[in-house]
């Protein structure tokens, strides 16, 4: 239904730029940060309120740490929220938990993703879409399990029947097309958004963005985050 997702970044986590991707008929995604405080849960239960009422009720993909799931269930059930895409996260995590959140949530209609499950995470078979990305996605770093998008892709293709959302790197409607030539079911874009008038990042960041060099970008050997490009602003 939208061969175009607007992937999680929480830099550019804003309802103003959700309601635009909707109106370009492409999936939106609002992302949930940490939830110290309850800071962030209030802010989501506002956007989401914002977005349903700017949009009379569309879809949208709520991003949240897998860990955190428990904490923000309630308010995700409030909102009816239908698309919800689970990131990895770095730290201990209850994996019977998670397992008995998602299929609870499935069995209400909802719709769970994964971002870059680890190979074998036992969860796999039971989601309805997985978020790949390779190594040309800003934020990658090289590893046993991420390598170039279209490797990360036949290979998990090869192991799984479970449809794909190809994230990382991707510009061009060329890109676009060849991926979903490959089968995927849909491309997660990010950074072009992020450079969008209605991101909340700063005009001088969303300049740079632009006349950086995909290399500058999308570099492997280290962390590189949108996010990056707005905190030189603020120290400047």
């Amino acid at each position: 239904k939208h061969p175009i997702v607007c992937v999680s970044m929480n830099c550019v986590s804003d309802v103003n730029l959700a309601v635009a991707v909707h109106k370009s008929d492409c999936m939106p995604s609002l992302f949930l940060e940490s939830l110290k405080d309850n800071v962030n849960l209030n802010k989501l239960d506002q956007e989401l309120a914002e977005y349903s009422q700017r949009t009379n009720n569309a879809e949208i993909i709520v991003s949240i740490y897998d860990d955190a799931l428990i904490y923000a269930i309630e308010l995700l059930k409030s909102h009816n929220e239908s698309h919800i895409e689970l990131i990895g996260s770095h730290g201990h995590r209850d994996e019977s938990l998670i397992y008995n959140l998602v299929r609870y949530l499935q069995k209400k209609g909802v719709k769970i993703f994964y971002k870059q499950p680890e190979p074998n995470y036992h969860l796999i078979p039971h989601l309805d879409a997985v978020c790949l990305k390779g190594t040309e996605a800003a934020g990658s770093i090289a590893s046993d399990y991420v390598r170039d998008l279209n490797t990360v892709v036949i290979t998990f293709m090869k192991m799984y029947d479970v449809p794909v959302i190809a994230t990382g790197g991707i510009a061009t409607k060329e890109r676009i097309s060849e991926l979903l030539a490959m089968g995927v079911s849909a491309v997660g874009i990010g950074t072009l958004f992020a450079s969008s008038a209605e991101s909340s990042l700063s005009t001088q960041a969303k300049h740079k963005l632009i006349e950086s060099e995909s290399s500058t970008i999308y570099d492997h050997r280290r962390y590189i985050r949108i996010s990056d490009y707005n905190q030189e602003d603020d120290k400047n």
